[in-house]
């Protein structure tokens, strides 16, 4: 396994924090720590309810079995399982976007843990990406996750446009995944 990018220390983690992309053969992922200045429950709801996860990422639909999909104003249109969820310290789902050809379908988790002193650490890691969409993905979570946590301000009002933080860190993902490009 090789990572692209150096794990930032603890006190690095906040919003702008770079996420850490790693290959494993023919496969990728990318995984994001962010500092949530909040309870564990609080945290919880933001990555796994249907109205929270639309204030700072996308409008989430449930299925009754177990499925979910995201048709989402920044054109994003994706669907998945949930495979696991452990409320309120983890879950992960498969993620399958139409047009990602590379990445037919890849795996989301996340954690939630309290920190010592006070709020929690927020893990998410997308998994099984190939080399096309890795950077993209990166950036992509990146720019959302900023939507998120912004100066250690949980939902932070959303005055930033997602296409314009997209565009700006697209380039370091790309050169993560291939530093002489």
């Amino acid at each position: 396994m090789t990572s692209s990018g150096d794990a930032a220390p603890a006190e690095a983690r906040g919003a702008d924090a770079d996420g850490v992309i790693e290959r494993d053969g023919d496969r990728w992922s990318v995984r994001f720590v962010r500092f949530l200045d909040t309870d564990i429950d609080t945290a919880w709801r933001l990555m796994s309810e249907p109205e929270q996860l639309a204030r700072w990422f996308e409008p989430a639909l449930l299925d009754r079995d177990g499925g979910y999909h995201f048709d989402g104003d920044e054109g994003l249109h994706s669907f998945g399982k949930i495979l696991y969820c452990a409320p309120p310290t983890s879950y992960s789902v498969t993620w399958t976007a139409p047009g990602d050809e590379d990445s037919p379908s890849t795996s989301i988790t996340v954690t939630v843990a309290e920190r010592d002193g006070g709020g929690v650490e927020l893990t998410l890691e997308h998994r099984g990406l190939g080399a096309v969409d890795v950077a993209d993905y990166g950036a992509g979570w990146h720019a959302y996750l900023d939507r998120l946590v912004t100066s250690g301000s949980v939902l932070a009002p959303l005055e930033s446009d997602w296409s314009d933080r997209f565009a700006d860190r697209r380039p370091r993902y790309l050169r993560m995944v291939d530093p002489t490009g």
